[in-house]
């Protein structure tokens, strides 16, 4: 906590208890949005307002994510509150349950107030849970999880989604100027 002293929300690398090298959750990172579903795809074709970063489910866990830095979001199984910053921003929002939409809009409420999470790659936890990837393969749990994402794409205005990624870009590019800078003073 001393790196991000300001810090309001924390969380860490969430990898499935039976095989500690597939990953469920990193830090999240909110992308520009674009089309989805249409054509051969269950999910609507709809204007997505933004995507969700989702390089954690292509590669396994080979120590490539034990890094400490800002992001949107981090799993909600594993989410550490300062109790100021979760009576500021109120409860998770149960109406994107039971997929992990409700630990993302919490943590997006968090970013409108300028709080973003910070990710602790280092502490791994084991999650007992099928979550990400691994429950896509129930087709109703795919529908709710796309259902909620929805949700959550209308939630907030463009605008909004759009302070966010920008506020977050700035606040990776702090944290990297700020180990440059540590490294330089280092020589």
């Amino acid at each position: 906590m001393h790196v991000f002293p300001s810090g309001s929300v924390y969380g860490c690398r969430v990898v499935d208890y039976k095989n500690a090298l597939s990953l469920q959750s990193v830090d999240l990172h909110l992308e520009p949005g674009g089309p989805s579903g249409g054509s051969g795809s269950l999910e609507p074709a709809h204007e997505r307002r933004f995507s969700i970063s989702d390089l954690h489910y292509q590669v396994q866990d080979f120590g490539q994510f034990r890094y400490l830095r800002p992001c949107v979001s981090v799993t909600g199984c594993c989410h550490l509150f300062r109790r100021a910053a979760l009576d500021a921003v109120g409860h998770f929002d149960l109406r994107f349950a039971p997929t992990q939409y409700d630990d993302v809009e919490h943590d997006i409420r968090h970013a409108l107030r300028g709080e973003l999470p910070i990710y602790q790659g280092h502490l791994r936890v084991a999650h007992m849970r099928s979550s990400g990837q691994a429950a896509w393969a129930d087709q109703g749990k795919l529908l709710a999880t796309w259902a909620n994402l929805f949700k959550l794409q209308i939630k907030y205005a463009q605008t909004e989604y759009d302070r966010i990624r920008e506020d977050e870009h700035q606040s990776l590019l702090a944290d990297m100027l700020r180990r440059i800078e540590e490294l330089e003073m280092r020589r």
